[in-house]
């Protein structure tokens, strides 16, 4: 999603160091490279902890999902590119500084 809330492309990729080493590179061809580029993934200090890790050590900031993202549930089938979308919306309004980087 960019700074002005367009989607551009959603793509899957394996939860591998290999895999997020991919997402980076793919991320990478959509932003010109740019590292102030902000990952926002869930879990980022537990289930998403590799996935943070990797993404940090590329140069990248990544912040935790914020508070109030809105999760699928059980009364809706989950996707994977839902949720993501939902991810960035949540995050997108929310001052840098209230955000809970890493990186």
């Amino acid at each position: 999603m960019t700074n002005t809330g367009e989607h551009l492309e959603t793509r899957d990729f394996p939860i591998t160091s290999t895999g997020i080493k991919r997402a980076i590179t793919w991320g990478g061809r959509r932003t010109g490279g740019d590292v102030n580029t902000l990952w926002v993934v869930e879990g980022t200090s537990s289930y998403g902890a590799v996935r943070t890790g990797t993404v940090t050590d590329a140069g990248c900031t990544v912040t935790e999902t914020p508070c109030g993202y809105a999760k699928i549930g059980a009364t809706s089938p989950k996707t994977n590119p839902l949720n993501v979308q939902r991810m960035a919306v949540a995050a997108r309004p929310v001052e840098a500084g209230k955000l809970r980087t890493h990186g």
